[in-house]
Protein backbone atom coordinates (compact mmCIF):
# COMPACT_ATOMS: atom_id res chain seq x y z
CA UNK A 1 0.00 0.00 0.00
CA UNK A 2 2.81 2.39 1.08
CA UNK A 3 4.57 1.74 -2.36
CA UNK A 4 1.57 2.92 -4.23
CA UNK A 5 0.65 5.50 -2.16
CA UNK A 6 4.29 7.24 -2.78
CA UNK A 7 3.99 6.34 -6.42
CA UNK A 8 1.15 8.24 -6.36
CA UNK A 9 3.05 11.18 -4.72
CA UNK A 10 6.08 11.16 -7.34
CA UNK A 11 3.55 11.11 -10.01
CA UNK A 12 1.51 14.00 -8.75
CA UNK A 13 4.90 16.31 -7.91
CA UNK A 14 5.83 15.40 -12.10
CA UNK A 15 2.73 16.51 -12.72
CA UNK A 16 3.05 19.91 -10.64
CA UNK A 17 6.25 20.39 -12.35
CA UNK A 18 5.00 20.11 -15.83
CA UNK A 19 2.23 22.19 -14.96
CA UNK A 20 4.73 25.03 -13.49
CA UNK A 21 7.15 24.72 -16.32
CA UNK A 22 4.23 25.50 -18.84
CA UNK A 23 2.93 28.74 -17.11
CA UNK A 24 6.64 29.84 -16.38
CA UNK A 25 8.01 29.21 -19.79
CA UNK A 26 11.78 30.02 -20.45
CA UNK A 27 11.89 32.10 -23.15
CA UNK A 28 14.23 31.74 -26.23
CA UNK A 29 16.31 34.86 -26.78
CA UNK A 30 15.81 35.50 -23.29
CA UNK A 31 18.17 39.24 -23.24
CA UNK A 32 16.53 39.95 -26.35
CA UNK A 33 14.54 43.02 -26.89
CA UNK A 34 11.75 41.16 -28.05
CA UNK A 35 11.67 38.74 -25.24
CA UNK A 36 12.53 41.11 -22.36
CA UNK A 37 8.92 43.37 -23.89
CA UNK A 38 7.47 40.31 -23.84
CA UNK A 39 7.93 39.59 -20.27
CA UNK A 40 7.29 43.73 -19.66
CA UNK A 41 3.91 44.42 -20.96
CA UNK A 42 2.76 41.14 -20.92
CA UNK A 43 3.30 39.47 -17.93
CA UNK A 44 1.90 42.95 -16.00
CA UNK A 45 -1.78 41.20 -16.67
CA UNK A 46 -1.70 37.81 -17.27
CA UNK A 47 0.76 34.32 -17.73
CA UNK A 48 3.09 34.22 -20.42
CA UNK A 49 2.64 31.60 -23.20
CA UNK A 50 5.96 29.87 -24.73
CA UNK A 51 6.51 31.81 -27.99
CA UNK A 52 6.49 28.05 -29.46
CA UNK A 53 3.43 26.83 -28.97
CA UNK A 54 1.16 28.87 -30.73
CA UNK A 55 1.73 29.93 -34.44
CA UNK A 56 2.66 33.06 -35.97
CA UNK A 57 -0.70 33.47 -37.24
CA UNK A 58 -2.39 33.24 -34.38
CA UNK A 59 -0.06 35.27 -32.81
CA UNK A 60 -1.13 38.22 -34.90
CA UNK A 61 -4.37 37.57 -33.99
CA UNK A 62 -3.86 37.26 -30.32
CA UNK A 63 -1.77 40.84 -30.78
CA UNK A 64 -4.89 42.43 -32.59
CA UNK A 65 -7.05 41.30 -29.44
CA UNK A 66 -4.49 42.13 -26.98
CA UNK A 67 -4.50 45.70 -28.52
CA UNK A 68 -7.96 46.39 -28.11
CA UNK A 69 -8.44 44.84 -24.61
CA UNK A 70 -5.66 47.40 -23.30
CA UNK A 71 -7.43 50.58 -24.65
CA UNK A 72 -10.92 48.98 -23.23
CA UNK A 73 -9.30 48.73 -19.85
CA UNK A 74 -7.37 52.10 -20.36
CA UNK A 75 -3.89 50.93 -20.45
CA UNK A 76 -1.79 52.45 -23.04
CA UNK A 77 -1.20 50.15 -26.12
CA UNK A 78 1.65 48.97 -27.75
CA UNK A 79 3.56 51.51 -30.06
CA UNK A 80 3.98 51.15 -33.52
CA UNK A 81 7.76 50.11 -32.80
CA UNK A 82 6.93 48.17 -29.79
CA UNK A 83 4.31 46.32 -31.95
CA UNK A 84 7.09 45.73 -34.40
CA UNK A 85 9.39 44.24 -31.81
CA UNK A 86 7.16 42.03 -30.71
CA UNK A 87 5.74 40.79 -33.97
CA UNK A 88 9.01 39.94 -35.17
CA UNK A 89 10.14 37.95 -31.83
CA UNK A 90 6.95 35.89 -31.57
CA UNK A 91 7.07 35.34 -35.37
CA UNK A 92 10.74 34.17 -35.10
CA UNK A 93 9.89 31.68 -32.22
CA UNK A 94 5.97 30.53 -33.31
CA UNK A 95 5.61 27.26 -33.82
CA UNK A 96 5.81 26.30 -37.40
CA UNK A 97 3.44 23.58 -38.70
CA UNK A 98 3.56 21.19 -41.93
CA UNK A 99 1.63 21.56 -44.64
CA UNK A 100 -0.38 17.91 -46.45
CA UNK A 101 3.03 17.95 -48.56
CA UNK A 102 5.08 17.54 -45.80
CA UNK A 103 6.61 20.93 -46.42
CA UNK A 104 6.48 24.00 -43.92
CA UNK A 105 3.38 26.09 -43.63
CA UNK A 106 4.97 28.99 -41.81
CA UNK A 107 3.75 32.08 -44.04
CA UNK A 108 7.31 32.53 -45.42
Amino acid sequence: MKRASHAGAVASAIATVTVLAACNPSLPEAESAGAQLYVERCSSCHRLHAPGVITSASWDVILERMQREMRMRGVEPLSADETRILREYLDKHALRTQDASGGSNDGG
